[in-house]
């Protein structure tokens, strides 16, 4: 009897700390899609950084990043990296916007990383990322503007110059 309500209180504890955190996640991120969030493979490549290998790209990030993949109302892939603080969501699609049709010529910037053109553009501390369609890819790609952009704009380029797009 005793282990018997052990172990429905455990499960019921289980059940919602995953309600909880479908909740949290659907909140700031919105309808997340399993099947492809837990299909994401992760690979070491050094004791620092991890090979991230979705459906659209080979991102490397460090360790503690997760991908999260969104259900999309539109063509292309929706989704989030979780730095293990915030949440940088993207997208890339035909549909995924661009960033300086939204800001003035001083708020955009243009680097060439791994031979893209990457257009970032900062705005009181909120920094996002746009890169047209060129070479390999088959959409353009964007990094929403927030925060963790801002403060982790050296990194995101980094990882820009590292990524290998998927046919």
């Amino acid at each position: 009897m005793k282990k018997t309500k052990l172990a429905l209180s455990s499960l019921l504890i289980a059940l919602m700390a995953f309600l909880f955190l479908n909740l949290f996640l659907n909140l700031f991120v919105g309808e997340i899609n399993w099947e492809k969030t837990l299909s994401t493979a992760y690979r070491p490549v050094d004791h620092n950084m991890q090979l991230v290998s979705t459906e659209w790209a080979d991102l490397k990030t460090p360790k503690s990043w997760r991908n999260i993949t969104v259900n999309s109302t539109c063509p292309g892939y929706v989704g989030a990296l979780w730095t293990g603080n915030e949440f940088i969501n993207y997208e890339y699609g035909m549909f995924a916007p661009d960033l300086r049709n939204h800001a003035s010529t001083e708020q955009i910037k243009l680097d060439t990383l791994a031979g893209h053109l990457v257009y970032s553009v900062t705005q009181d501390e909120v920094t996002g990322f746009y890169i047209p369609p060129q070479g390999e890819m088959t959409s353009s790609l964007t990094l929403y503007p927030s925060k963790a952009g801002y403060q982790r704009s050296d990194s995101l380029r980094a990882l820009l110059g590292r990524l290998k797009y998927k046919k």
